[in-house]
């Protein structure tokens, strides 16, 4: 808007992007406000927030989670809501960026964040897990999160579930992760 339309108060800012942005990266509230699309959230957040923390506000924005913006650290918790994109949507909105601050940086976290988390721990284990050495991480890379697995018929014959959905899988390995196994499967029952 021109600069005596602006909405003026303390606790709202104006960036106003001539160009390298794609057409998607707002979203219509109503009432003519227009509001930053999660992608371009996660872009420009990237501005002032370490790869670490990105990482995880990308869990949250392509989990089924969401913390409380009052107090994101202890404040309280929403669950089992829908995801507000996702990492193929963030990564088709980075790849029709141009220039703009956070987009170099959004670009090379957006490989650790995986689509599905199901909690705040569960984001903070897969950072951990996916991100490379130099962040603090395990260097797994992607993960892929709580996808139902089917038990083979050989295991099903034995008395296993027929399918289960592990928190943490890590591709191209048969390593899956329940950091919460008691609730998920009875190891004393194994």
């Amino acid at each position: 808007p021109s600069d005596p339309s602006r909405i003026r108060a303390r606790f709202f800012s104006c960036t106003i992007y001539s160009a390298g942005l794609p057409d998607d990266a707002f979203l219509d509230i109503g009432n003519g406000i227009q509001v930053a699309s999660p992608e371009l959230l996660f872009v420009e957040l990237a501005t002032v927030m370490i790869p670490q923390v990105l990482v995880l506000l990308g869990y949250e924005l392509t989990g089924s989670f969401s913390r409380s913006p009052l107090d994101p650290r202890s404040g309280a918790i929403a669950y089992g809501i829908p995801p507000a994109t996702s990492v193929e949507k963030i990564e088709r909105f980075l790849s029709k960026c141009d220039g703009n601050a956070g987009v170099a940086q959004s670009r090379h976290v957006i490989e650790y964040v995986a689509n599905n988390a199901w909690s705040p721990a569960e984001a903070v284990i897969a950072a951990l897990m996916a991100l490379p050495l130099e962040y603090l991480g395990y260097g797994m890379g992607r993960l892929v999160l709580n996808v139902r697995q089917t038990a083979a018929d050989e295991l099903a014959r034995a008395g296993a579930h027929s399918s289960r959905v592990p928190d943490i899988l890590v591709p191209g390995t048969c390593v899956g992760i329940n950091y919460d196994s008691f609730y998920h499967l009875d190891l004393d029952g194994v």
